[in-house]
């Protein structure tokens, strides 16, 4: 089969043939890719429905909380008051204590001495 010779006006026929195809071919690219856009876009758009809900939400619970760590954060200073208070007091009661003994040990002492001078036995 011989070659048949290619004119200028053939080669405008293939490629305006070529240039049809490619041209529906891009239409049709272009509607999947614009359905597929637009799909992305509405699940963009329920994301941001769901953000803003849940954005909507922490502030609540940020409103609800709001203050009551204040008031948390005074009640365990109040308790540490109330604690170092009693600490003190237990401090100087065990010191009263301590010189108390001192004292009776010291009474002790001058009882068995008075008593040896005496003459008197002290049983125990």
């Amino acid at each position: 089969m011989a070659k048949e010779k290619m004119t200028l006006d053939k080669l405008a026929r293939m490629m305006q043939r070529e240039f049809s195809k490619s041209g529906e071919e891009n239409k049709k690219a272009h509607a999947a890719f614009s359905g597929k856009i637009g799909s992305i876009d509405g699940k963009v758009g329920q994301l941001n429905k769901k953000f803003d809900y849940l954005e909507k939400r922490i502030d609540g619970v940020e409103r609800k909380f709001e203050g009551r760590f204040d008031e948390v954060d005074k009640n365990f200073s109040d308790l540490f008051k109330a604690v170092d208070s009693y600490a003190k007091k237990a401090d100087t009661y065990f010191q009263e204590m301590l010189v108390l003994a001192k004292k009776v040990e010291r009474q002790e002492i001058w009882i068995r001495q008075i008593a040896e001078k005496v003459g008197v036995e002290l049983k125990y």
